[in-house]
């Protein structure tokens, strides 16, 4: 039995801000189809979901009040997201060393953007 994760996210304005620029993002890993055509009762376009294989928490925060500081932080998350899907190996992660390497490419994702 693997131990359940409970997670949740917010962000804070803070004291010495006017706006708050921090982004996150909490996202269940899941394999999924599409479904293009079917005899069977699904729509094409809809999506059958596996079980989650795991968490992906992203925060990425503001630039201290600068300029488009909020912008970039939903940017630079929407980023790594883009990549992630676009780029990446799946894993299977319930594999422990697997998932040693899956962190060390999501590690790798985020310093090359």
């Amino acid at each position: 039995m693997h131990p359940q994760l409970i997670t949740a996210g917010l962000t804070d304005i803070g004291k010495r801000r006017d706006s708050n620029q921090d982004n996150f993002l909490v996202a269940d890993l899941t394999r999924s189809l599409q479904v293009a055509n079917s005899s069977l009762p699904l729509s094409p376009g809809s999506r059958v979901y596996g079980n989650p294989l795991s968490r992906l928490i992203l925060v990425a925060d503001g630039m201290g009040g600068h300029q488009a500081g909020a912008r970039a932080s939903a940017q630079a998350i929407e980023s790594m997201v883009r990549q992630l899907l676009e780029t990446q190996d799946w894993f299977d992660i319930s594999d422990l060393e697997q998932m040693d390497q899956f962190a060390l490419h999501i590690d790798r994702l985020f310093r090359s953007t």
